[in-house]
């Protein structure tokens, strides 16, 4: 089993819902990976601080430090499904895609 399956398992059909919305909307940021452990950070708001998502594939296990009482939250969710779209696109963690942004000036 992967840790998507034990995450998938542990999690209630609205949480697993809700964490599908977070991944599909690019609020899953990588942060690093290394010695068995995936950092990933979840913003829910721009401009708010993300929750840090700790995943250890090798262990199935996983942490969140957002208060939520459950240990499969929807950042969890969220995350883990996210680094899975990553990982099958070829790459180790979930990149922010570019924002196009734009400069006016007015001249009085």
């Amino acid at each position: 089993m992967s840790i998507l399956d034990a995450i998938r398992r542990d999690s209630s059909a609205a949480i697993w819902s809700r964490g599908v919305e977070i991944a599909r909307s690019d609020k899953v940021i990588g942060e690093s990976v290394n010695d068995g452990e995936v950092v990933l950070r979840v913003a829910l708001q721009p401009g708010t601080v993300p929750f840090i998502v700790t995943l250890w594939p090798e262990d199935e296990e996983w942490s969140c430090d957002c208060p939520s009482p459950k240990d499969t939250c929807i950042h969890v969710v969220g995350a883990v499904i996210a680094w899975n779209q990553a990982r099958l696109k070829g790459l180790d963690l979930p990149r922010a895609k570019a924002v196009a942004r734009r400069v006016g000036y007015r001249f009085v």
